[in-house]
């Protein structure tokens, strides 16, 4: 039997994920006002139970709930934010990997900089085409390892309100600098 492969091209993403705040905007406006918390939670706890589960567009939707906050239901909290986009573009959403272009650039840059790139990119089928996801879905991977970025323990944490802060961010710079080495010893492997 053939494996299936599941499109994870931006694309593709981003039509699911637009399909998804969609559903889950028109859902909760549609419910009585009485029952606004009780249709935010149960389609938050659905979304959460996705996301643990493996998938990928739930994941960055957490990503997208968390940085915007949902009225009086969810605070902002960029770090959430961050973490869930990290771990979406990890296990390969193209679209997550386009929103942390700007994040990642810096060390695909360093990548891309390096004595041996042109072996490199030979060696792991790597072209001006594929390369800012190549590169930041093993970035990613390495900065959900270095902070033990794991779903079922980020749906598990108090709700807070967290702001974008320096501390916050620094976080987050030091271990994708920490992933450069680890991606470049992967690919020269």
């Amino acid at each position: 039997m053939e494996e299936e492969f599941e499109d994870l091209s931006l694309e593709t993403c981003r039509k699911k994920f637009m399909e998804m705040r969609k559903n889950f905007q028109k859902t909760f406006s549609n419910a009585d006002f009485l029952a606004k918390e009780e249709t935010f939670n149960n389609l938050y706890d659905d979304v959460c139970i996705s996301a643990v589960d493996g998938d990928v567009i739930a994941q960055d939707f957490l990503a997208y709930l968390n940085k915007k906050g949902w009225g009086d239901f969810l605070p902002v909290n960029v770090d959430q934010s961050m973490r869930w986009q990290i771990l979406a573009a990890a296990n390969g959403n193209g679209f997550a990997i386009e929103k942390l272009t700007i994040f990642l650039s810096f060390a695909i840059d360093k990548i891309l900089c390096v004595e041996d790139i042109k072996e490199i990119a030979e060696r792991n089928s790597i072209f001006q085409e594929n390369y800012q996801y190549l590169l930041g879905r093993l970035l990613c991977e390495g900065i959900v390892d270095e902070l033990n970025i794991n779903a079922r323990e980020m749906i598990k944490e108090q709700q807070s309100h967290v702001e974008a802060n320096p501390k916050i961010m620094h976080v987050f710079d030091n271990a994708r600098e920490e992933a450069i080495p680890r991606v470049l010893k992967f690919l020269r492997s």
